[in-house]
């Protein structure tokens, strides 16, 4: 996935493999270069990592509902 629009662009790979207790999510992002988003990056990783855990504790409760 990339972001095209916002003030901060990035690319986020999402990989889904097996494993022997379910399926193991692998999830990279990586970022703009320089300026501003340098700046507020340690904010931003917190705020991002967040997203993804919520994003996936989401995924997973309706993977998993019956």
């Amino acid at each position: 996935m990339k972001s095209v629009a916002g003030p901060f662009p990035m690319h986020v790979t999402y990989r889904f493999d097996l494993h022997p207790d379910g399926t193991r999510a692998t999830i990279r992002v990586q970022g703009g270069d320089g300026g501003y988003p340098r700046i507020a990056a340690p904010l931003m990783t917190r705020m991002v990592r967040r997203n993804l855990v919520k994003d996936l504790r989401d995924l997973e409760r309706r993977l998993t509902s019956t």
